[in-house]
């Protein structure tokens, strides 16, 4: 169960969007699948892909709102929303990379086989990893 999401921050300590991310669609609040940690912290960047940033940009310029300068703010400041409905209605998107906490349960030991467990558990992950073989 998803029980908290939090920004980068300084590295140590992050802002809880908890709220927010319940509304990325991307993102399940339950994993699904065989031998689940009891405690897995996920990695992952929320980015909005292009043509949402383009339909944000377009819509506030027809209705005198606030024009975002490229995808990346536009992602930022939709998670640091005081309203989780407004994050809602915008396009993020999430893939996940990464794991920073682990407890009550393993992981495969290379990176590749982890993005695969994760993905088998519902977790969004890009489609253009590439495994090399050197």
């Amino acid at each position: 169960v998803l029980v908290q999401a939090a920004t980068r921050g300084d590295g140590t300590t992050g802002e809880d969007i908890t709220s927010n991310v319940r509304t990325i669609r991307a993102i399940p609040l339950k994993l699904h699948g065989e031998n689940i940690p009891a405690r897995l912290e996920v990695r992952g960047e929320v980015f909005l892909p292009q043509a949402g940033f383009e339909k944000i940009n377009e819509e506030a310029r027809r209705t005198g709102g606030k024009v975002f300068a490229n995808p990346r703010n536009a992602a930022a400041g939709s998670l640091r929303q005081l309203d989780p409905r407004i994050t809602a209605k915008r396009p993020l998107t999430f893939f996940c990379y990464g794991v920073g906490v682990l407890e009550g349960g393993e992981l495969p030991a290379s990176h590749s086989a982890r993005l695969l467990q994760f993905k088998a558990w519902g977790l969004p992950v890009s489609d253009r990893v590439t495994l090399c073989h050197t």
